[in-house]
């Protein structure tokens, strides 16, 4: 008698995970792509000021930031970087 109820529960929670799983991780793929979007987005403006003047190079974008006199670029600085960080982790 308790086999047969320990092999209904085992039945019924296998059919739950076996139902719950991929929606789960078809949910979760579609959040890291919208956060991965959504940072590329946010990096476009500044991939283009990279590209026109220093072949593309992010890093050397976020470096001249933080060499920078302005202490308004310097601040950006830091922004610009955790944006190129977060991307390049997407």
């Amino acid at each position: 008698m308790f086999r047969s109820y320990l092999r209904l529960a085992l039945f019924a929670l296998g059919l739950l995970v076996g139902v719950q799983v991929p929606g789960y991780i078809g949910d979760y793929s579609k959040r890291v792509e919208a956060h991965r979007l959504e940072s590329e987005q946010s990096l476009a403006g500044f991939r283009e000021t990279a590209r026109r003047f220093f072949q593309g190079d992010l890093q050397a974008l976020v470096t001249h930031y933080q060499d920078s006199d302005d202490p308004v670029m310097r601040s950006d600085a830091q922004s610009v970087g955790y944006l190129v960080d977060r991307a390049s982790f997407l």
